[in-house]
C-alpha cells in the first residue's frame, strides 16, 4: 500500500521519515522505513522545505538526496528584468 505524505492536501507519495526527539529539541530526517506512528511521513518536496523549530537541531540522516526544484515560471518563458 502506497504510503502518501502528512502535509494537509498533498497526494504525493511519502519518502522520508520525521521524527522529533522533545527532550534534546532533536529532529531526524531519514529514509522512510517501516509504517509507524509516531513518526510523520514527508514527500521529498515537504522534506526539503522542512525547516526545525527555531533553536532545535536537525539530523539529516538520508543519504545522498536528490534536490527537487518547483517553478511556477513555464519552460521558455522570457522574464522582464
Amino acid at each position: 500500500m502506497q504510503r502518501l505524505c502528512s502535509r494537509p492536501l498533498c497526494s504525493r507519495e511519502a519518502e522520508v521519515a520525521l521524527s522529533f526527539d522533545y527532550s534534546r529539541g532533536h529532529v531526524r530526517l531519514e529514509a522512510l522505513g517501516d509504517s509507524d506512528p509516531h513518526v510523520l511521513d514527508l514527500c521529498a518536496v515537504h522534506a526539503e522545505r522542512f525547516d526545525p523549530p527555531r533553536g532545535w537541531t536537525l539530523e539529516d540522516a538520508r543519504g545522498p538526496v536528490e534536490v527537487i526544484v518547483l517553478s511556477a515560471v513555464e519552460p521558455g518563458a522570457v522574464l522582464a528584468g
